[in-house]
């Protein structure tokens, strides 16, 4: 129930986040345009962002049946893919491995490693049987914490998709 709560709120953060950037985009432009329009009366776009993380200079892969996000978060630029019946993979990004605080918790628990698309990924499972995976590709360190309880098959293929 906690995870799910925390789910539900990492969404409400991501929606809020992207309504207020539009909200701003949307008072600039009718500020040069001389327009009085207050940035409440902005409309709000419900669609994904789509920028690329910061460093990589690529676009994110779109993966069938999730909605890409991305926001900053401790340090890090976290690319949010959210499917319709609000699940979510949360991806960490950084140059600085020590920035990842999610990754904290692989290091009390079973790992493996795994080579997907190339890159070796380590996976690790909580005490809850969550899954966490890491990898490092361009010079970024990644980090994914699974907060619904993704099957390990599930996220293989997530990550295949990303990595891809």
């Amino acid at each position: 129930m906690k995870k799910l709560l925390c789910c539900i709120l990492s969404l409400a953060v991501a929606f809020a986040l992207a309504a207020c950037g539009t909200a701003g985009e949307a008072e600039k432009t009718a500020s040069e345009a001389g327009s009085s329009m207050p940035a409440s009366s902005a409309p709000v776009s419900s669609e994904p962002a789509s920028s690329a993380p910061a460093s990589s200079g690529a676009a994110l892969p779109e993966i069938e049946g999730y909605d890409v996000w991305e926001y900053e978060k401790d340090q890090c630029k976290v690319i949010s893919y959210v499917r319709s019946d609000a699940s979510s993979v949360e991806i960490y990004t950084s140059e600085n491995p020590e920035n990842i605080q999610v990754l904290d918790y692989m290091t009390k628990y079973e790992q493996k490693e795994t080579t997907i698309a190339g890159v070796t990924v380590t996976l690790g499972y909580d005490g809850d049987m969550y899954l966490y995976a890491r990898w490092e590709k361009d010079g970024q360190t990644y980090g994914v914490e699974d907060p619904l309880g993704m099957p390990e098959s599930n996220m293989m293929s997530f990550l295949e998709a990303f990595l891809a």
